[in-house]
């Protein structure tokens, strides 16, 4: 069994930054849950996590750490990609986002949400039928 930890060990390089990283990948999770104007706010924590989490891809491949405790890094930098894309689309197509938003904050059945998702698309078809993207 490994000796514990005694205080004053250090700290594994990129340890700190992976770490720092992963609590501010959850704080811009939870603003991607807020109402469209203030969904803006989680572009703040993903940008510093994804900074971090370069900061501590970097650290350990300089000290030499294996593969696999980078992959967990790699893993996380693909969500915050995934999660800034995603509010910089709906900030992108504000217009239709919040129509929708707001179509659901008053549709109470399952026939109303239908109803708000075909406007969505309707919406879009607009916006990217020049791409070949449209219904």
């Amino acid at each position: 069994m490994p000796p514990a930890p005694q205080r004053g060990d250090v700290v594994p390089a990129g340890l700190a930054s992976a770490r720092r990283s992963a609590v501010l990948l959850l704080l811009g999770l939870l603003a991607t849950y807020l109402d469209l104007p203030w969904k803006a706010v989680a572009l703040v924590p993903l940008t510093l996590a994804a900074w971090e989490t370069v900061r501590a891809l970097r650290d350990m491949s300089r000290a030499g750490a294996p593969r696999r405790a980078m992959v967990w890094s790699g893993v996380g930098l693909a969500l915050i990609a995934y999660l800034a894309g995603s509010v910089l689309l709906m900030l992108a197509l504000y217009g239709p986002f919040k129509t929708y938003q707001d179509c659901l904050a008053g549709a109470n059945t399952g026939v109303a949400r239908a109803q708000c998702q075909n406007e969505l698309d309707g919406s879009f078809g607009t916006r990217l039928g020049g791409l070949g993207l449209g219904r």
